[in-house]
Order: structure tokens, then sequence, then C-alpha cells
């Protein structure tokens, strides 16, 4: 047998496999679908409308807080964590995951559920850790801060372009030497000025403490364009305006998320 023909064996096999699984789900949730402690069928059935198997797979996450589906999300797998326990974030859940970069993405989670970015600095050491907890909270809910939080808090850029929000003091970015790209988001977020930006990550933090769905076009990456256009639209016909499949499915996630968890 050429290795061709092992390849493609393989592939089929693979998404056999998926589909299975997506089937066994189904048919669970179906059969439960009266019970309490489930979603209404109504919202489940959004899952189906999903163009990749690998979507589906995050969607059911999502809605039943199964980790374990994850593993079939090939590529996905980090943003099926991060959808696997969005609804049923705490504390509790997430000291009992072992993989660390999991468990970020859990206190991340609850950082976000509770709109409070010290949750990072409090439960993660790690220095790259820590960046990607802050980096998935939008900047808009450093205003809720106290200003002796914002002290508290050991990484620079965030530490300081919090106190910039709470003090309304421009001044604050200044200080923020060790990152220059995330000094330019601290002077956008500032001025109300998206020309400082220079990231993907500027853009998205700039659009969502604006609502401003067309600076989401200016984010190169498809990923994170569809989770900024699902986050501020809240509206899954508004992603069927991406041409890519994919980055559709990816947005509507995030419309479902961000309407569940009012975010």
């Amino acid at each position: 047998m050429s290795k061709d023909i092992k390849k493609r064996n393989k592939n089929i096999l693979y998404v056999s496999i998926i589909l299975i699984i997506i089937a066994i789900v189904l048919i669970t949730l179906n059969s439960n679908k009266n019970q309490n402690n489930l979603e209404p069928i109504t919202k489940i059935e959004m899952c189906d409308n999903f163009s990749h198997p690998e979507t589906k797979i995050i969607c059911y996450s999502f809605f039943t807080g199964n980790s374990t589906y994850c593993d079939l999300a090939g590529n996905l797998r980090s943003i099926c964590w991060r959808f696997s326990t969005m609804k049923n974030a705490n504390i509790e859940l997430c000291n009992q995951i072992n993989d660390p970069f999991q468990r970020t993405i859990c206190f991340s989670n609850v950082a976000l559920k509770e709109k409070n970015p010290s949750i990072c600095e409090e439960y993660i050491e790690s220095p790259t850790f820590l960046e990607s907890c802050f980096l998935y909270i939008p900047y808009k809910y450093y205003k809720l801060y106290a200003e002796e939080n914002c002290d508290d808090i050991g990484h620079e850029s965030a530490k300081y372009t919090c106190l910039a929000v709470v003090k309304n003091n421009s001044s604050y970015c200044e200080e923020i030497i060790s990152e220059p790209q995330e000094k330019d988001l601290c002077d956008a977020i500032m001025s109300e000025d998206s020309s400082y930006c220079g990231t993907d990550a500027c853009y998205s933090q700039r659009a969502v403490m604006e609502n401003n769905l067309d600076l989401c076009d200016s984010i190169l990456s498809k990923m994170e364009r569809a989770r900024c256009i699902g986050t501020i639209s809240k509206d899954t016909k508004t992603c069927e305006k991406l041409e890519d499949k994919f980055a559709n499915d990816l947005c509507k996630l995030y419309v479902l998320a961000a309407t569940e968890l009012n975010i």
C-alpha cells in the first residue's frame, strides 16, 4: 500500500472518529433535554450549523463544560479549552487542571466573568502565562478597578495601563518601557485613537472599548478578527459576512459566548 493511500485512510479514520463522537454527544444531549441541568435543546442545535467538525466539538464543549472533547479538536485544542471552561469557570475548577496553559485559560475565564484582572496575578506565577491571562481581559474592565488594585499588579504594561485608565492620566503609559507594543496599546486606549495601534491585540482592545465593529477590520489575524466581530456584534448574521467558513464558525462561537455570559 502506498504512503498516499495510507495517509488518506488515516485522514478518513480521523474524520470518522470525530463524526462518531459528535453523533454520541447529540444523542446524549437529546436524551437528556428535559433535565434541568442541561441547556435548552434549541441552543444546542446551534452547534449543528457550524461548517467544521472541530468547531462543532468546541460548541458542544461550551454547552457541556466537558474539556475531554477538546482532545478531538486538533489545532483548535487551546480554543476549545477556553470555551469548555467559560460557563462554569471558578477558582476551585482551575486549581484541579494539571496542564499549565489550560489552567491559565481557566483563570482568565474567571477573571473575565468577575471582571477582575487581579485574579490573573493572584493565581499565576509564570510571566508568560500571566501575560496570556491579561490579554483575554478587555481593558474596559480596568475602569471597575480601584487604584490600589492597579498598584498590586506586577505585570508592567497591565499595571500602568490600569493606572492610566483608572486615574484618567495618559502619562502612566510612558512608564511602560519593556514592552513598546503594549505602550502603543495604552496610548491608543487613553487617546481613543486607534492610529497608535500596530498590533492585532491593540485593535481588538480598542474595538471592544469603543464598541466599534469597524475597527475589527484592521485586525490581520482571521481568528482574532472573528473574535472581535463576534464579541462586539453578538449577532450571527454579522458573522455570515465573513467569507472564510472557519472564521465564520469561530465568530459564531464568540457570539454564543458573549450573549450567554454577557461579556
